[in-house]
């Protein structure tokens, strides 16, 4: 072959492989990679998955009104990588999704493993946006690609003593003792310290009792806890282990005059397994409530309702409602960058606002993040099971019922 036609040849070849990559690129720029990073197997796959079902509510909305406007209707494509619960397995599949090509991440409803993902997350600068995980380290290390929907400790603290305390000052009852039982993880001992604070400044004696999670027998657990006289009992840890913590305090006929199971209260797996009459008067949290009427955007949380509900077949969980809040805070930070470069999106969410307007659901005004990337205006609602329902008892703006106090006893339910 001659050096012309060679060249010829060489020339024809750099022009399809430039062609090739060009258009490799535009199909790139028709969707966007997010990773979700989440426990969708595992101890805490309730949560993970429940927030990951919220995502795809919103990936259909977001997708269906024509994508990110600024970035040509560019569609969002949520990638899940489970991390089985396990932080090890956390920071490969956080490892995994970046070299795979994801922008962002988003998913966090778990703390120890958020903790790791975050890091992974820091280090390549990419942003996350982690949901539930409630960790108090999340938001304090200094990261500037990491920001957070949920509610951590130093902002809870106050917030559940006064919630707490209501229900023992509606009833005349005095707290003088109370146990709190936590699994013996980031997440337990986060919210640990916000008891051990709470006894403190109340006057109030603490009862502290861990057990490691996935535990299958707690019958030292239950042998504690009946030696035990308290006032108030508060459980900390993931649905399963709450479903064999109550079932084992049923057997054992164990019970407090105020018994709060945390988060998975509300939980439709916790629901079927213990029952509306053995739960009577049990309380727990809630983000989202179907009948909030949020100004500017009134039908919202029950269209997302009945879109969850419609999808899946059942009532959205405890965190649904974050995984959907994720997606939509992300959805308007790209449109503000119009741009998935790692930088300018973070500089974008470090500015965004989510309000009403904007298709926000929950009960404040708007996520808005300060300079740590914790979002200012999150809270959480206290319910409690009464009589086959969930009754928003505070904030007492939201309430639906008075509180019950002293919770009917295992014997007065049967």
């Amino acid at each position: 072959m001659s050096f012309r036609r060679t060249a010829a040849a060489v020339s024809a070849l750099g022009v399809a492989l430039s062609l090739s990559l060009w258009a490799g690129n535009a199909a790139a720029q028709a969707t966007i990679r997010i990773a979700n990073i989440d426990a969708l197997s595992g101890p805490a796959a309730s949560i993970g998955s429940d927030q990951e079902r919220g995502m795809r509510i919103a990936l259909d909305e977001i997708n269906a009104a024509g994508g990110i406007k600024s970035l040509g209707g560019a569609k969002l494509e949520v990638v899940n990588y489970d991390t089985q619960s396990n932080v090890q397995t956390a920071q490969s599949q956080a490892e995994k999704a970046i070299s795979e090509g994801a922008v962002v991440i988003i998913g966090g409803a778990q703390s120890a493993p958020t903790l790791t993902v975050s890091t992974v997350a820091e280090r390549a600068k990419i942003p996350m946006i982690a949901g539930t995980a409630a960790a108090q380290e999340i938001t304090t290390r200094g990261y500037q690609y990491t920001f957070r929907l949920g509610v951590p400790p130093s902002l809870s603290t106050r917030s559940v003593g006064e919630d707490m305390m209501y229900f023992f000052k509606s009833s005349n009852r005095p707290l003088k003792t109370l146990v709190h039982v936590y699994e013996d993880g980031p997440f337990g001992g986060s919210v640990q310290a916000i008891y051990s604070k709470l006894a403190e400044t109340s006057g109030f004696k603490l009862e502290a009792m861990s057990f490691k999670t996935g535990s299958a027998d707690l019958s030292g657990l239950m042998a504690r806890l009946k030696r035990v006289e308290a006032d108030g009992m508060v459980f900390t840890g993931y649905t399963p282990d709450c479903i064999t913590f109550t079932e084992a305090l049923r057997e054992a006929n164990i019970s407090f005059p105020y018994m709060n199971l945390g988060t998975s209260l509300i939980e439709d797996s916790y629901v079927k397994a213990i029952g509306w009459k053995s739960m009577e008067g049990f309380v727990g949290y809630q983000y989202f409530n179907q009948h909030l009427r949020p100004k500017g955007n009134e039908g919202g949380p029950v269209k997302f309702y009945d879109a969850y509900k419609k999808k899946y077949g059942f009532e959205p969980q405890f965190t649904a409602s974050f995984g959907y809040t994720e997606l939509r805070t992300l959805a308007k930070a790209l449109n503000a960058a119009g741009s998935t470069d790692p930088q300018k999106l973070r500089d974008a969410l470090s500015k965004v606002e989510l309000g009403a307007a904007d298709g926000h659901i929950m009960p404040y005004s708007a996520v808005k993040f300060d300079s740590a990337g914790q979002n200012l205006n999150g809270n959480i609602m206290v319910v409690q099971a009464l009589k086959g329902r969930f009754d928003v008892i505070t904030p007492v703006d939201y309430a639906t019922a008075k509180p019950l106090v002293p919770v009917p006893a295992w014997s007065q339910k049967r």
